[in-house]
This record gives C-alpha cells, sequence and structure tokens, in this order.
C-alpha cells in the first residue's frame, strides 16, 4: 500500500534537538524551578521530549563557587552548573562590565533516578531592552504551545482529512534518537520548516509523562466560550506591571485601564489565575502567589 502524502512531513521544532546552537524550547524560570528534583524523567509537550532549553532572567548572580550561577526573575531563580570552561571567561565578562537589562540563556539538563538533577547552562547572551524582549519571548512561546495543543504537527490528524494517497516513491528513514541528527531523508519528501531551526527529523520516542501545564498555554479549544481577551495576556500585562511598578505588586486598576477592559470581565481571568496570582490590599493590588 503507497504511504499517505501526510507521512511525508517532517517537522523542526526548537529544543528537540541537544546540539543545536542558537536554539531551545521557550519555558519560564517559574516552571524550571517547579522542575528541579521533581519526578520528571525529562521534559514533555505533547508528543516532543525537550532536550534543549530557552529561558530569561532579569538578573545572574555568581554562586558560591566557581561552577554554577543563578539566574532570577521575580520570586523565581534556578541554578545552573557551568561545565564549559569558556562560558566561564564570558560570564566573568558580564559580571564585570553590568551593563545589561536582562539575560537570555540556553540550558540542558541531567537525570538522575529519574528526577532532573541538575540544569547545565550551555549558552548566555545579554539582553538590552527586556520589557521588549520579553514580550517577544512570551509571545513566541504562546503561539508554539498552542500550535502544540492543537496537534498542528501530528501527522496522524491529516490521514483523516481527505488527503489522497501519495504516488511518490517513499525511501525508509534509519531510526533516529532525539540525540541524533538523522543521516537519511526520503528522495522525494515535503518539509515543514520553524523558526531558526533545519535539517533534523522530529523525534518518535514513546514518552512517560506530561510537561507542566504552562499559564501561557491556551485554555480552551471551544472559541464559543472564549472572550476576545485572553489569559495570556492578562498574564503578561500583569507581568510587565510587577516589572515596572518595582514592589512585587501592580494596582488591578492600573491593569483594567492598560488591557482597556472592565472589572468584571478581568475578574474572571484572575479567578482562572488564582493559582498564580492573589488580590491583597483590600482587593485593589495583584501580587504573585
Amino acid at each position: 500500500m503507497e504511504p499517505k502524502i501526510s507521512n511525508k512531513f517532517h517537522t523542526n521544532v526548537n529544543g528537540c534537538e541537544k546540539n543545536i546552537v542558537g536554539t531551545g524550547f521557550h519555558v519560564t524560570i517559574d516552571e524550571l524551578e517547579n522542575c528541579i528534583h521533581k519526578n520528571f524523567e525529562c521534559f514533555i509537550f505533547g508528543d516532543l521530549e525537550i532536550l534543549r532549553i530557552a529561558t530569561i532572567g532579569s538578573h545572574l548572580f555568581q554562586s558560591g563557587d566557581n561552577n554554577s550561577v543563578v539566574l532570577r526573575h521575580g520570586n523565581n531563580e534556578i541554578k545552573l552548573n557551568i561545565k564549559n570552561e569558556k562560558l566561564k571567561t564570558l560570564l566573568k565578562e558580564i559580571f564585570d562590565d553590568n551593563n545589561c537589562e536582562g539575560i537570555l540563556v540556553f540550558i540542558t539538563y541531567d537525570v538522575s533516578n529519574e528526577v532532573i538533577s541538575e540544569f547545565i547552562l550551555e549558552e548566555v547572551h545579554k539582553i538590552f531592552h527586556f520589557s521588549s524582549y520579553m514580550e517577544q519571548f512570551l509571545n513566541e512561546m504562546d503561539i508554539m504551545r498552542k500550535a502544540l495543543s492543537l496537534d498542528f504537527f501530528n501527522n496522524e490528524n491529516y490521514v483523516s482529512n481527505g488527503i489522497p494517497q501519495s504516488s511518490l516513491d517513499y525511501t525508509s528513514v534509519s531510526s533516529n534518537s532525539c540525540n541524533n541528527t538523522p543521516r537519511s531523508r526520503p528522495d522525494k519528501s515535503l518539509k515543514i520548516f520553524l523558526r531558526r531551526l533545519k535539517n533534523f527529523q522530529l523525534c518518535n520516542k514513546i514518552f512517560k509523562m506530561s510537561f507542566p501545564v504552562s499559564t501561557n498555554m491556551i485554555e480552551h479549544n471551544n472559541h464559543k466560550y472564549i472572550s476576545k481577551l485572553k489569559s495570556s495576556d492578562v498574564i503578561r500585562a500583569i507581568e510587565l506591571g510587577i516589572m515596572s511598578s518595582g514592589n512585587e505588586k501592580i494596582e488591578i486598576e492600573a491593569i483594567k485601564n492598560f488591557l482597556g477592559i472592565s472589572k468584571l470581565e478581568l475578574a474572571r481571568h484572575l479567578f482562572k489565575l488564582n493559582h498564580l496570582y492573589e488580590i491583597i490590599d483590600n482587593m485593589t493590588n495583584i501580587q504573585k502567589v
């Protein structure tokens, strides 16, 4: 039987390959902090095993030894171990200059006894316009996770959508793990390329556990009951407001005016986000839980 045309698609997603410089699956520091020393054998999102991670923080600190640093954003922080001597030289320059607003890092992780035992620093970059970069980072994370939550890259979804069988010759591809770049490709195939990534096949490994749900993920697929304002918009507004206020809280009125919504609409979103934020000061301010 000839293969379905949907079997001709291969997806390249940031973070599936451990050794590609400048790439990583977007994850926030609070998610990473919740994963360390927890029972996650590896990061999983949908059908993807995430091996390389991108995250950003507002401050980078030296730890007590020369083999690790601490990345912090708000009340959350993670320890990053350093196993590359060249990185130590670069970090010394960053600490000496102290002329940036934030830090972008690419990290990997080790697993011991089926728990994530440590995060390993692979790359570090300065950020000079932190607020705008944070907004872009969260937007990119939100778009990718929405696409994955809709199974956009799941070939099986396309098989039943009326696409005819392909008459192209199909050359089998050798088995590859998430840690290896495929050495062969179908002679004739259709390829989907995502932003910044090329030339490696989506890992088909069977995964054991689920990635912790992000507050920036799409919350529901039934558009009949979703307002134009998404909870991810509220989250970004609150995070930017807290950063600009400098005192770990933001007025409810300021968020309402910034988003141009009613108090009732904002309250409905805050009810959904009560695991992230709490209302204080006689219901006038918002702060992180």
